[in-house]
């Protein structure tokens, strides 16, 4: 059961846990990947969840079991709901080389498809995938297919 401390309710781990649907690793894992989780430690190292924990906890079991985002995507809405700065967004940095008359571009795998696709299409010679890389034919404007 929640302890009473004057009005404030506080929650050992388990019954927060128990409140949540959640296991106990999940909570103590959160609390490594979420800055703005940070519950309240008695001396002996317990932790203690208060109502504004549990509201923050709830937002984070939303954002990753309901709306299916990532930890580092919840991570970046929380962090704008709560006035952090958010971090910043990485410039993809592409790379060409030409290996046997073949074009390859590759780029970090945070990159979208989308990304990748413009990219890729940028030589006009088609592309097939392979990985983070795409393989544009070189100035034969053939399509290579992912057999070739």
């Amino acid at each position: 059961m929640a302890k009473d401390k004057g009005k404030r309710r506080l929650y050992r781990i388990g019954e927060a846990a128990a409140a949540l649907k959640l296991k106990t690793c999940v909570l103590r894992f959160w609390e490594g990947e979420f800055p703005q989780l940070e519950p309240l430690r008695t001396p002996k190292g317990q932790r203690l969840y208060r109502e504004e924990d549990m509201r923050l906890l709830r937002r984070i079991r939303s954002l990753l079991h309901e709306k299916g985002m990532t930890i580092d995507g919840a991570r970046r809405v929380l962090s704008g709901e709560m006035g952090l700065p958010s971090p910043r967004p990485q410039t993809p940095t592409v790379s060409v080389a030409v290996e046997e008359n073949v074009t390859v571009v590759s780029f970090p795998a945070f990159c979208s498809t989308a990304f990748f696709l413009a990219v890729c299409s940028l030589s006009g010679a088609g592309f097939q995938t392979g990985g983070s890389s795409c393989r544009a034919g070189g100035d034969s404007g053939k399509r290579k297919s992912a057999s070739s």
